[in-house]
């Protein structure tokens, strides 16, 4: 198209483009929904798996202490049992 072309011959292509473009902008308005849909199924998971992580550490250091309060009170050496405890802590205390 030049410029030299009157309006009406004009217009019918601009509505084609405007068309186009708003049948673009509702389809990437669509996507952009679905996205966010996920991004909040995620964040949602995250937090659940937050927690469950954060439980696993709760019992992992109360098993810990409590195999620290029986080794406490083994003889000297104290046999598997310590060996189970010093595996645990990274070594003997």
């Amino acid at each position: 198209m030049s410029r030299s072309e009157p309006l009406g011959e004009l217009l019918p292509a601009l509505e084609k483009i405007e068309s186009g473009l708003g049948a673009r902008l509702d389809a990437v308005h669509e996507v952009v929904e679905a996205l966010e849909s996920e991004e909040s199924f995620l964040n949602g998971s995250v937090r659940a798996l937050g927690g469950e992580v954060k439980a696993l550490h709760e019992t992992l250091a109360g098993l810990q202490n409590d195999l620290q309060l029986i080794t406490e009170r083994l003889p000297e050496g104290g046999g598997p049992l310590q060996k189970v405890r010093d595996a645990l802590t990274g070594g003997e205390e």
